[in-house]
């Protein structure tokens, strides 16, 4: 296999030393078992706190590299985007009947969100692409809805229901064509 290494330490503070790394000669593995090339992302959050977001005291909670809505106060980021891909896991109740919205833009306010009760109990991975042309989301991998036109730059605003669980949130910044 080939691929990238990881040290990970679950979100406790650890200390690495005298690691030494020897390359092996290869196996020639097949293409799907080789890790994709680096695309861009960046991470929103740091699985240990709110840096990069505003909210309302006590109204998401960070730990264990999630983010859960305790409350019904908006969770936005510090920074706005123009085009962009945003990638996350989330993730509500099984018996939850709340409604979750992630928005974009400012002038034109783009919503996407869970519309219906299937995914809840479980994780979904959300992927949305944003810009001014379109926007356009799937989750686990299914299409699921386009707009047009798309949205002017603004922050990403996620807007709660309670008992959201939120992780994996990455975002990269997309060039015009």
């Amino acid at each position: 296999r080939k691929g990238y290494l990881a040290l990970e330490s679950e979100g406790a503070e650890c200390h690495f030393r005298n690691i030494k790394i020897k390359e092996l000669p290869s196996t020639n593995p097949k293409p799907d078992q080789v890790a994709k090339v680096d695309e861009g992302f960046k991470s929103l959050f740091t699985g240990l706190d709110l840096a990069g977001w505003k909210t309302e005291p006590d109204a998401w909670k960070a730990a264990g590299g999630h983010l859960r809505a305790a409350g019904k106060a908006d969770l936005v980021s510090e920074k706005t985007f123009d085009r962009f891909e945003l990638v996350f896991d989330c993730k509500m109740p099984a018996k939850s009947k709340g409604k979750w919205f992630v928005e974009f833009g400012t002038n034109q306010l783009q919503s996407i969100g869970n519309a219906d009760a299937s995914g809840r109990g479980k994780w979904n991975r959300v992927v949305v692409t944003v810009g001014p042309g379109e926007v356009s989301w799937s989750v686990n991998g299914r299409p699921i809805g386009k707009v047009d036109p798309g949205v002017a730059a603004g922050p990403i605003r996620f807007k709660p229901a309670e008992g959201l669980e939120l992780m994996n949130v990455f975002v990269r910044e997309l060039k015009e064509k």
